[in-house]
This record gives structure tokens, sequence and C-alpha cells, in this order.
């Protein structure tokens, strides 16, 4: 089988490991994989090469070609997490010219964005596979963290715009919030959940976000962190406690800081990803004043020694403050027979049994973490037992012929829910573009939701508000409580019509689209008999009829009353560049904006 697996990440970090993890047990059971990445630069390639089996081929998107190695740019927080078109259209042709059984998705942040993965489904039929590493999927920040917005959290999945500025706007970049929110408001996250075919998900949180969405149980397979360590005979534990990783508030820095001022411990190592020297101060004058020896280091990978000092440890602190899918830290470290000292937020995975393998306490409570440490530290024999009892969990959940296993169902099921979903489907979009028109918009949404094409459930509305001071949003929901398939979109500015069209564009999910403009109606069949002309000959690109006309508002084509006509000339592409003869509603094959661009 011929995987492309695709990450925004490579070279360190949690989501790098289990990338790298995940290709490599796919390779040793005979499949041919294709391990895509973007987020850092392509000299960070070295990191991998040679960690590889022979089966995987690595790729930075910078060597898709010279567009896509322009676009590759660290400028700006926005560009990156709205992903950028050159690398859409190579990850997209790439795709097309390699023929692969399956496309394996995590970790699309920056560069390649959550809007890949529709732009993915217009080109790959075949199964395509989400893994919920981090919440890029569900999170405008990705680390919906801290207890008291849990509240918010979980109404952010359904209401955005309220929810978050009572928690995150302030707590995360703005503009890494807004790049996301423009994803939200723009549908990239609906089209994504509804292109994915199956979810490996790693934790009962995943799994409750998932069903919060909507999303079926059986696009839902629930597994452990694939995980590629070496050969390791854990020994006794020592006399130090272990965090290592990524030191970010989600991962709980801040509560372990505070942790370590109040427990009664001998020793820690911090082995951190990059210098962090403001952190390695706080450290050195609480470790000073508390009397416990310390080590802080940034140049200890698994390559150079990680795996001797973590399974050597008292046990490892995994403080966790956000609901993470699984820390891939917590794998590593019962693979490696380790005690943990975990937040109830990273035990939430079949890896962790409090009072057998763990400890385990509230994610924001620095004096419960302290308590652990110290009880820990006063007892090497329960780190031992603690140690003992991981190993043989991970004997029993970590094999790699399991995972392996489990990624088959996965693939079976996507395969599956594709079938499926190559039943009824939508075939068109139309895009509805308004600014104070609310005289138009009910006639022209009664005329919509009249087409044959709609009543099969083969036609989507996409309604784009481009900042209307009138009252458009409040007709449109009417519509929405009582009819399927009709977007609303909204700009607090108004942009041109074009630019609403583009927005609208991009939110679309039908095979061909058409503009519907607010003033205009149609034949009930309209829709139906265009697309039925494109369904037929693949060469024909744009439809267009002649039209009617009449100097009665929200008048329908059978009432009248008709006053003129416009004949429309037969297609002549020539013709084109000089004048639009191709009436105001048109309908034209999705991929000429894929071909071309937007509209000017």
């Amino acid at each position: 089988m011929k995987i492309l697996c695709i990450n925004d990440a490579v070279s360190r970090g949690g989501a790098a490991s289990f990338t790298r993890a995940a290709c490599n047990v796919l390779a040793r059971h005979g499949n041919e994989v294709h391990f895509l990445y973007g987020l850092f630069s392509p000299t960070d390639k070295f990191s991998v090469a040679g960690h590889v089996e022979p089966g995987v081929t690595i790729r930075h998107v910078s060597e898709l070609g010279p567009a896509v190695a322009q676009a590759f740019t660290h400028s700006g927080v926005t560009a990156r997490v709205l992903g950028a078109e050159p690398i859409h259209q190579a990850i997209a042709s790439l795709v097309r010219a390699e023929k692969y059984d399956a496309i394996y998705c995590l970790n699309l942040h920056e560069f390649f964005s959550i809007r890949l993965i529709p732009r993915l489904r217009a080109v790959f039929s075949g199964p395509l596979i989400f893994q919920v590493n981090d919440n890029d999927l569900f999170c405008l920040r990705k680390f919906n963290y801290i207890d008291e917005q849990r509240r918010a959290c979980r109404e952010c999945l359904t209401d955005p715009e309220s929810a978050v500025r009572q928690s995150c706007w302030n707590a995360f970049g703005h503009d890494y919030f807004a790049a996301n929110m423009a994803n939200r408001r723009e549908g990239y996250y609906r089209r994504a959940m509804e292109a994915i075919d199956a979810f490996l998900v790693t934790s009962e949180g995943s799994t409750e976000i998932l069903r919060a969405l909507g999303v079926p149980p059986e696009r839902v397979v629930l597994s452990h962190n694939p995980l590629d360590v070496a050969n390791f005979t854990p020994g006794p534990p020592g006399s130090y406690f272990v965090f290592y990783g990524m030191p970010l508030l989600s991962k709980g820095i801040e509560v372990l800081a505070r942790a370590l001022e109040l427990a009664q411990i001998d020793a820690f190592h911090f082995y951190l990803l990059g210098d962090h020297p403001q952190l390695r101060d706080v450290l050195q004058r609480i470790a000073a004043a508390r009397n416990f020896a310390l080590e802080v280091r940034s140049d200890v990978t698994w390559q150079t020694g990680l795996f001797e000092r973590v399974g050597a440890a008292r046990a490892v602190v995994v403080p966790s403050q956000w609901d993470a899918p699984s820390e891939m830290v917590v794998s590593e470290s019962v693979s490696l027979g380790r005690a943990l000292v975990v937040s109830h937020y990273a035990a939430r995975t079949p890896l962790v049994r409090e009072n057998e393998n763990a400890l385990v306490f509230r994610a924001d409570d620095p004096r419960a973490l302290a308590d652990c440490l110290t009880r820990l530290a006063a007892d090497p024999a329960l780190a031992a037992h603690f140690g003992q009892a991981s190993r043989a969990i991970a004997a029993r959940e970590l094999a790699s012929a399991k995972w392996h296993a489990i990624f088959l169902d996965a693939l079976a099921r996507a395969a599956a829910n594709r079938r499926t979903a190559a039943g009824p489907h939508l075939l068109v979009s139309a895009i509805v573009s308004t600014y104070n028109a609310e005289r138009f918009i009910r006639g022209c949404l009664d005329d919509l939701v009249a087409q044959t094409l709609y009543q099969r459930g083969a036609l989507e509305i996409i309604v784009v508000d481009s900042g209307s001071a009138q009252n458009e949003k409040a007709i449109v929901a009417e519509f929405q409580k009582k009819n399927p398939n009709i977007v609303y979109l909204r700009t607090e500015e108004r942009e041109t019509v074009y630019a609403a069209w583009n927005r609208g564009i991009r939110a679309a999910r039908g095979k061909y689209l058409t503009n519907a403009n607010t003033d205009d109606r149609h034949h009930p069949d309209a829709f139906h008999r265009m697309a039925a002309v494109m369904e037929s000959w693949a060469e024909v690109g744009i439809v267009y009829f002649d039209s009617a006309i009449t100097q009665t508002e929200n008048t329908t084509l059978e009432r009248g009353p008709i006053t003129g006509r416009f004949r429309w000339p037969t297609f002549d592409r020539q013709l084109l560049f000089q004048i639009c003869f191709v009436g105001p509603q048109p309908m034209w094959r999705r991929s000429l904006n894929e071909q071309f661009g937007d509209f000017d």
C-alpha cells in the first residue's frame, strides 16, 4: 500500500516523534510511505534522515517546486495559519501524480493549514485519515487549557464568536486567533470535518469533542500513540524527577515551577526543546531556595542520551494544562518503565492507571503536584512498583503490531465511509452575495430551495453577507432552521462582490459553482439542467442560459411579467476577453478556480 503522511512538524517535539514512529511502523509492515513536512526549514531534514525505515521517503514541501520554495516563509503568523496557495496547489499535484492508496494527516497548524484538507478531498477519492494529535481541528488556539475556560471551550464548538471572547482572545496570540477564526468563519473547519473519512484518536477527551461536533461513532477509532523506541531494559529508579519537551504554559511549566517551591525532593532534571534562559534562571532560584539538585539541558535528544536519562529517573512529570489528545511523553515514559506523575488531563489515556503506574493531580493545583513529588521522593519502592506496572502496560498496549492493526481498522472504516459518501452528494454550490438586500433575500432563498437539485439534496446555498446594515442575517437564520445545506458567512467590513464570491467559493463543497444574485430568479429545474450538461460532457467548463427581464421585484419566471430577454451568443473564447456574455447566472466547474485562481 502506498501512503502519504502529511505533518507540519518533523524535527522536534512530540509531533515529530509521533510521525516518525507512525511512518516506521507502517513501513515495517510492508507499506510504501511518503512523509511530507513543512513547518521547519528544509535543513532540519538531517535530524530524521537515518532514523527512519528504508520504506519511508522524506520530502520537505519546498522541494515541490520554485513557487513553493518562495511561499515557504516564516513571515507572518496569519499567513502561515491560512496556508499558502502555491503550497496547496503543489501538494494537490503531488497527490494526482503519485496515485496514493491512502492519505494520513496530522498537525496541519501552519504552512499547510487546515485548508489543505478540502483541497486534498477535491483531488483524492481514496480514504483520508486524520490523526487527532493536537486540537487544531477544534480549537482556535490548538491548546484549550485552563479549567475555568472549559465551559467556553465547549461553547466554542458551536458558537466560537461569543465563546472565545470570554477566554481566548487575550490568552493567546491575536494573529493566531484571528487566522483560525477566519478559517472557522469561511467554512474550512466544517469542510475539513466533512472531508475526513476516519479519525484516529488517543484519548477520551478527543472522542468527547468529536462526539460534541456530531461526528458519527463509526468514523472515530481509539488508538494509542505509535511508538518506535530502542530496545531498553529499565533499571531501578534513580533519585531525580524528569520533565522533558517544550516548556509551554499548556504543558504545565508554570504549575510545575510553583510545585517545586513546595515539594521536598532531592533532584530534578529538565531536558528542554530550545534554550530558555529566563526559565533556567527561575528554576535555579527555586532549586537554591529549596536545596535540591537541578539540571537544565537543551542539548539532549533521543539520539544523544535521553533514553538513558529518562530510563533512570525516579518518575517522569507530565503536568499538562490542556485537554491533550495524548501526550507522547506519556507513551515514551511508559515504554521505558517509569513511574508517572501526571495531571488529570494527561491521565485521560489507557496508558495511565492511577495508583498503579501513576500519581494523578488536578492540573491547576500546584500543592497537589508537590505532594505527589514529595511522596515518590520519599518512597523509591513505590516508584519501582509503578515502573514495573508501566512496563507491563507497555507490553500489552504499545506493541507496534497492535498499532498497525488499529491503523488498518481505521483505514477500513475510512474506505467504507468514503463509499457511503459517494452516494447522494452535493453537486452544486450556489454563492449568494448580499449587501443591504433585505428586500430581496427571502425571495432569493425561496427560489433556491425550490430548485429540483436542492430537493434532491445535491445543492448547497452559501450566503456571504458583506457587512450589510440590514437584516439579511435573521432571514437566513429562519431558512436555516427549516432547510439543510444553507451556510451563512458574514464580514464586518463591506467587500467587493468578487471578494465575496471568492470567500463563498472557499467554503463551497460542490463540484460545480454558480452565483445566485439576490434579485435574480431561476427556472425550478435550471441548476439540474446546467449540472447535467457538465456531468455528461467533461470537456465543458461553463454553462449559461438566456435570461428573461422583468421590472417587477421578487416575481418569478412563471408569474412574470416578462418585459424583455437577453439572448447570449454562442461561446467564443476570444470574445470573452472583450465582453462577459455568459449572463448573470452561469454555472462553472470548481476546477476552473483551482486552475486559474480567484476572481479579480
